[in-house]
């Protein structure tokens, strides 16, 4: 990205204004550099895999790791009667610099369940478990 906004200057082309990448409760790497680099140089963030999806495109399948943020995530939807689904998008969407999530819905149906976390406002507390849940140990 950095390289990218170097040729951009030395050519004088005309600036990025987004940065794609995989970011998601699980898949967390991209906040210890890109995003920070994305809010300082003011690219919006567009993320792709938003919801982990790995086996839709035939990865592996799921890691423990993964099975249990997910189950956790299950508990946190229960207790807050909400979709986990909207819980992870609106989590995602609630951070500084992330201007879009590509969702990538196969039905109508997965878009209807899925859209409504564009506009779901979540406490603070809320935010902070649901951070919590796919945080990575130091």
């Amino acid at each position: 990205m950095a390289e990218a906004l170097w040729i951009r200057e030395r050519l004088a082309l005309h600036a990025p204004i987004c940065c794609q990448l995989p970011y998601n409760l699980a898949t967390r790497g991209a906040e210890r550099e890109f995003v920070p680099a994305c809010l300082h140089f003011g690219l919006g963030i567009t993320v792709f895999s938003p919801l982990a999806g790995s086996m839709r495109w035939g990865g592996a399948g799921f890691t423990r790791e993964q099975v249990a943020l997910a189950q956790q995530l299950d508990g946190l939807a229960a207790a807050w009667e909400r979709p986990p689904a909207q819980l992870a998008l609106a989590w995602l969407l609630s951070h500084p610099g992330v201007t879009s999530a590509i969702i990538g819905p196969e039905t109508v149906a997965e878009l209807e369940a899925n859209a409504p976390a564009a506009d779901l406002q979540l406490a603070p507390e809320q935010l902070e478990r649901l951070d919590a849940v796919g945080r990575a140990e130091p």
